[in-house]
């Protein structure tokens, strides 16, 4: 059984902003990794960490726990499945707990003086589907939502909570690779499709021909092909996405994976006189726009 919040305080690994700090990023790794694994992994390929002027970024990492998937073996996970499925019952017990013990690390950001709706959450394959939990059904008013290579389960109880609510709800922000076999395109699809169905709104972006790994080597010259023919160029696939041109974005290079250009793209704001502007949007509807560094 998974331990009761107030008996775990998560292992954070952070990036402190440049500037004064006035947003923060929870980014939740995947089955089996760590915050620190992650972080490091992105540092590699970018050559730097991914950070912004006035957002913190926080990896946790996932406690040790039995997990079902490995025959019982203790592995860092958000919560257990039955199965990696998307037509069976969610492990409910264990996704409460876990929602329970991320809230304290929200709390712990609202406590520091950054607003909910400051404050985006998302993941990689487990950790996006422990995001999707976490704030549609216990935070709704944060900034928003991103998902990498997750899924959620036909029946899952967060569609019951986006049903209940009757407020303006946090954009979805989705990216997966089309060749996933692990976490089937498919899936990815019906989740997005299902939750604009019920009120959200959502961005979906299909890489073709990426696998369900964070790896640093293309699988194969169609998938090359295929980036060269969407004016991207072949490189490092992460999290789900792909490499693209980026020379024209702060903190980026030819290298830098797509999603990872992506989520600058929207967390950076565009630099005139030396200042930071302000998004005008309101930051339920512009996702990392919302989370503009102060003037």
């Amino acid at each position: 059984m998974a331990a009761a919040s107030g008996t775990v305080r998560l292992q954070r690994c952070v990036v402190s902003p440049a500037g004064r700090h006035s947003a923060s990023l929870i980014f939740l790794h995947g089955s089996g990794d760590s915050g620190k694994g992650l972080r490091r992994w992105i540092k590699e390929v970018l050559n730097h960490d991914f950070a912004f002027q006035h957002i913190k970024v926080i990896y946790p990492t996932a406690p040790r726990r039995p997990y079902t998937p490995m025959k019982g073996g203790l592995s860092n996970v958000w919560f257990d499945r039955f199965k990696i499925s998307n037509d069976c019952p969610e492990h409910l017990e264990s996704i409460d707990v876990m929602c329970e013990v991320l809230t304290d690390l929200i709390d712990d950001e609202v406590k520091s003086g950054i607003k909910k709706n400051r404050i985006l959450i998302g993941g990689f394959s487990m950790g996006g589907c422990m995001a999707m939990h976490l704030a549609y059904r216990n935070h709704q008013d944060v900034a928003g939502v991103f998902a990498l290579s997750s899924f959620l389960n036909k029946s899952s109880v967060v569609y019951q909570g986006v049903q209940k609510s009757d407020g303006v709800l946090p954009e979805l922000f989705q990216c997966h690779g089309t060749a996933d076999e692990l976490v089937l395109h498919a899936w990815a699809e019906e989740t997005n499709s299902a939750l604009k169905s019920l009120g959200v709104s959502t961005k979906f972006h299909s890489f073709p021909g990426l696998h369900h790994e964070l790896s640093k080597g293309l699988e194969d010259e169609r998938l090359a092909q295929s980036l060269e023919s969407r004016n991207w160029r072949p490189g490092l696939p992460l999290l789900g996405g792909a490499v693209g041109h980026t020379s024209s974005l702060p903190g980026t290079g030819p290298r830098t994976p797509a999603v990872l250009q992506i989520l600058v793209r929207h967390a950076l704001k565009t630099q005139h006189k030396a200042h930071l502007i302000l998004s005008p949007q309101p930051l339920h509807q512009s996702f990392l726009h919302g989370l503009p560094a102060p003037i």
